[in-house]
């Protein structure tokens, strides 16, 4: 039997997955041969296709039909063929600005890589207790109800809405600006106790504040393990999911518990910055699914970003796309720094 040392039987494996990837369907030899114009007989193809199924790198649905790659078939070409390519295709524009809020970056990123790759996206937002404070701030909304808002580095904001008495606004605005004196330029996570904490001691008319300064925290501490998810309509669109619909809501609830990613996001820090994964190589990822990742890093501090879809994805594009979703992110945190 002959083996993977063959550099025409993996030429072969690589034509009939991205044929299948582009079309959507197995095609016979006959066909491969005509559409990519090779310089072999269909028989000789056809020969080599069936030494890839003895090894169990493609199979075949029907007896006389085209074949289709195996998870094996699959995971051969992108160990050997996607993983050593170069990254390839146009350079994205910058679409995110130095002046943008965090927030508003990880949302733009989000999107754009949803609609360019029509897969679902999941990104781990960033550890924000670890950014500095830059400002809290308390906006008035009307006679009883005012805006309490935090601006960290790269102007990341987290907001809360509570109810004062008509007469205490300028006491609480005193307030506030005693915290930002104090505590202005400090991580998070080293004054969270320090603010609180002065607060209580005017408890009697800063409840409110109090109460909204915890929900506020709250907020922060809970995005330490956040993950932002946009596309699942794309799957919905896709006939290897809606034809599932329990495998797609199973897939969304592991998602939403945070294991996978907290998974992916453990065997992407052990490995190189973009990763791909089929099937079962991630734990509970369902079957016939792919993974997409590429890791990035804003303070020291390590994310994920991931398309995921199914095993016929177009692993080459979205290598790509993951990868300059990672270097907008860099972007916007170098302008930032060159702009404070």
């Amino acid at each position: 039997m002959k083996n993977m040392k063959d550099n025409r039987l993996g030429e072969a494996l690589r034509i009939v997955v991205e044929n299948y990837i582009d079309s959507g369907k197995s095609e016979g030899s006959r066909k491969i041969v005509r559409k990519y114009n090779l310089s072999i007989s269909p028989a000789t193809l056809r020969n080599m296709l069936f030494d890839l199924q003895e090894m169990g790198y493609l199979k075949s649905l029907h007896t006389s039909g085209g074949k289709l790659p195996t998870l094996k078939g699959y995971k051969y070409y992108i160990d050997r063929i996607v993983n050593n390519l170069a990254p390839k295709g146009s350079i994205v524009p910058v679409f995110v600005s130095g002046s943008d809020s965090l927030n508003s970056v990880m949302s733009k990123i989000s999107s754009w890589l949803s609609e360019e790759s029509n897969y679902l996206v999941a990104i781990t937002e960033p550890d924000v207790t670890s950014l500095k404070l830059k400002k809290i701030d308390l906006i008035r909304l009307d006679k009883n109800k005012v805006y309490l808002i935090f601006i960290l580095e790269y102007g990341w904001m987290e907001s809360d809405i509570f109810n004062i008495d008509i007469n205490n606004f300028a006491y609480l605005k005193e307030v506030v600006k005693d915290l930002n004196r104090k505590y202005k330029n400090f991580p998070i996570n080293d004054i969270k106790d320090k603010v609180i904490n002065d607060i209580k001691q005017n408890r009697m008319r800063c409840s409110n504040l109090y109460n909204s300064l915890v929900n506020l925290y709250d907020k922060l501490y809970k995005n330490k393990d956040g993950v932002a998810i946009s596309g699942i309509d794309n799957l919905l669109k896709m006939k290897e999911f809606n034809e599932n619909v329990s495998s797609l809501k199973s897939f969304i609830s592991l998602l939403e518990k945070k294991e996978l990613i907290a998974n992916l996001l453990d065997k992407t820090i052990n490995g190189a910055d973009s990763q791909i994964f089929i099937g079962n190589s991630v734990i509970d990822l369902p079957k016939n699914t792919s993974v997409i990742t590429s890791s990035y890093y804003l303070k020291d501090n390590m994310g994920l970003i991931s398309i995921m879809g199914p095993s016929n994805m177009n692993y080459k594009k979205g290598l790509r796309l993951v990868r300059q979703a990672a270097i907008q992110l860099k972007w916007f945190e170098m302008r930032y720094e060159e702009n404070i």
